[in-house]
């Protein structure tokens, strides 16, 4: 087993003994509201919490980072393809209005 795994279980036994032995009621206030709720309980959310933010740091530390040197590409863009030409009347094209030289 890993040492780092070893430490998280380590870490949660040490939580949850000392919320358990704390467990008395406590007010909570927070901005507008108040409520009593078990030490225990917010022990356990401080600590839930707590994980979570250091996960999500670990998480955006570890993406690979852009070196501030490179330049990101230019976006494509479509070129503008020059407007149609159109073809005299009579639909006939300029090789097919070539005078015959043979005759």
């Amino acid at each position: 087993m890993k040492l780092s795994w070893l430490f998280v279980i380590l870490l949660l036994v040490f939580v949850a003994v000392f919320s358990v032995q704390n467990a008395t009621p406590i007010s909570v206030r927070f901005l507008a509201w108040e409520f009593a709720i078990s030490a225990a309980l917010v022990i356990q959310l401080a600590a839930v919490l707590g994980a979570l933010v250091g996960l999500a740091v670990g998480a955006w530390s570890r993406r690979p980072a852009r070196p501030v040197n490179e330049v990101p590409p230019p976006p494509e863009r479509e070129i503008p393809l020059p407007p149609p030409r159109a073809l005299p009347l009579g639909g006939s094209s300029p090789e097919s209005r070539k005078p015959d030289l043979d005759s």
